[in-house]
């Protein structure tokens, strides 16, 4: 959510894509992967530049760990910006990176999603309502919630992102977890089924 939305609209707190985009895959230029295969530690890896949008809400949080973010308006421009190396890394949500691989790997044959780490940031997409129409809130929190009772939302889950989780082969990746200070006190908890457990690929 982006700052302000929660304190001034209806927010309806199931994770519509199980706080997924929360985990984070690095697209790098191929020839920068034996730098990030010997990184071992958190701390090494705010050393090296990595890229994210100006406006993105996932930015301050970046910053606020210890990254030295390399900043840019539009995710072309970021891609650019990565093949010429001015940072070293560019973080995508992991049901994203995939499909931009292919949408950016030919104006950059170098391109590609780095093997060995993750990033995990509680980062939940919500639908939002104004507070004009409660009724409406109140509907579509109760959709949700008989489907996730009826199982039909883990199925829509797994329909929509369960061959880029089985491609992002977390279980054989390091995850470095990072607070997200910006998420309202009512978020739910990662322990929640709500959220993805990645122990489960």
């Amino acid at each position: 959510p982006q700052a302000g939305w929660e304190e001034n609209l209806l927010t309806i707190r199931v994770p519509l894509h199980k706080g997924l985009q929360g985990f984070r895959l690095f697209m790098i230029n191929r020839q920068d992967q034996k730098i990030l295969s010997d990184i071992q530690t958190l701390q090494q890896l705010l050393r090296v530049p990595t890229g994210s949008g100006e406006q993105w809400s996932i930015t301050p949080v970046l910053r606020n760990i210890g990254f030295r973010v390399v900043t840019a308006q539009g995710q072309g421009e970021l891609y650019e910006m990565l093949r010429l190396r001015r940072m070293i890394t560019f973080g995508r949500g992991l049901f994203e990176i995939f499909a931009e691989l292919k949408k950016y790997q030919p104006g950059n044959p170098d391109l590609a999603v780095e093997e060995h780490l993750a990033l995990f940031v509680p980062l939940p997409v919500y639908f939002f309502v104004s507070p004009e129409h409660p009724e409406l809130a109140e509907h579509i929190e109760i959709g949700l919630q008989r489907m996730i009772e009826d199982g039909s939302f883990e199925e829509h889950f797994l329909k929509y992102h369960r061959d880029d989780i089985e491609k992002a082969n977390l279980s054989h990746r390091t995850i470095f977890r990072i607070p997200n200070p910006g998420l309202s006190a009512k978020t739910p908890t990662e322990n929640s089924p709500l959220w993805f457990d990645a122990s489960q690929f």
